[in-house]
């Protein structure tokens, strides 16, 4: 990767820092962009340039949440104990732990409080994003059932994604 590139990656990730503490802080309606990019120490088309606006800046935050946590995701199917309860559980952990910042609880408030308003582009990219954890839960009871764990009359589509809102909604809370 060369320099550019580089710089270019450091920009984009002064720019998340500099959003995700503003939203940690104050309601998305309260942040400026403005404010992003002074935080950031950039302009706001520079801000454009990595994100069509407010709303896309907190699907990025988002997107960045899920790159990290993918990888981790992986890794707890791959090593995922026969109990369904404890398989459960290590996924919910590695959901509220292994992202971008729990800490900031605020952030992820302001994230899916802002999923209400966005238009239908940004909704579809927001729940494409949430799916990713649901993917992961469908792996791991699949797995699970070849183990016997848990019953074939089970509906592993559905119960992915019931057990992956509800991680999303801890997530949140």
């Amino acid at each position: 990767m060369g320099l550019r590139e580089r710089q270019r990656l450091i920009r984009r990730e002064n720019i998340l820092a500099a959003a995700s503490d503003l939203f940690a802080a104050h309601s998305f309606n309260e942040v400026s962009l403005e404010a992003v990019a002074a935080r950031a120490t950039v302009s706001v088309p520079t801000i454009y340039s990595f994100f069509k606006s407010k709303h896309d800046l907190l699907l990025g935050l988002l997107e960045e949440d899920r790159h990290i946590l993918e990888p981790n995701l992986a890794r707890v199917v791959e090593r995922l104990p026969n109990d369904p309860v404890q398989a459960m559980v290590l996924i919910a952990k590695s959901v509220l732990l292994d992202g971008y910042d729990i800490s900031r609880k605020g952030v992820w408030r302001e994230i899916l409080g802002a999923s209400i308003h966005m238009g239908p582009e940004q909704r579809s990219q927001f729940r494409e994003l949430l799916s990713i954890t649901a993917k992961h839960v469908r792996v791991a009871l699949n797995k699970l059932r070849g183990t016997g764990s848990i019953h074939d009359d089970v509906d592993l589509d559905s119960a992915a994604r019931i057990i992956a809102s509800y991680g999303t909604y801890l997530s949140f809370t």
